[in-house]
């Protein structure tokens, strides 16, 4: 008989799985970012009015899908290091308050709050996007390698059996 919950949709199977599923998350992140480069790009050389349009409707997507990943990464990553003493604390600290802040300033951009001009929107997106870029890099370099995700300290969510 079907359980009445909801599947958890952040249940992690296994290390293994975890990694694939955050370096997949990854790889969707970097085109969003790249065409938002792309776009802002396309304003700040033409000053493109239809690229000023296309960089309003793209902002909102690339939030919403920064948002699940991080919520993701954090579930994942977060109790792990907060588990991976004396450093893993600071360090996970380090990652929410990172977290916060690019979450804050992607809705910001997304918004398009505070930027009425198009040459500044364009300028603060590609600073945000290469600085994302940036520490998908360094985390996939530093967090996301399998001595740091392993199946021994990887929460096996056993809701459903």
């Amino acid at each position: 008989m079907p359980s009445s919950a909801s599947p958890n949709r952040y249940t992690i199977p296994s290390a293994s799985r975890a990694l694939a599923d955050l370096l997949a998350q990854h790889k969707t992140i970097r085109s969003l970012l790249r065409e938002s480069i792309a776009i802002a790009d396309r304003i700040a050389h033409a000053r493109d009015p239809e690229a000023l349009a296309a960089l309003r409707a793209h902002l909102p997507i690339v939030r919403d899908t920064v948002n699940e990943h991080l919520i993701f990464e954090q579930k994942l990553l977060l109790p792990l290091l907060e588990d991976d003493l004396p450093l893993g604390p600071l360090r996970a600290r380090k990652l929410a308050e990172e977290h916060a802040r690019q979450r804050d300033e992607l809705a910001e951009l997304a918004a398009c709050e505070g930027t009425p001009v198009a040459f500044e929107l364009a300028g603060r997106t590609r600073r945000l996007a290469q600085e994302f870029l940036v520490d998908m890099d360094e985390e996939e370099r530093v967090l996301l390698v399998p001595e740091v995700v392993r199946n021994d300290l990887v929460n096996i969510d056993q809701t459903d059996g």
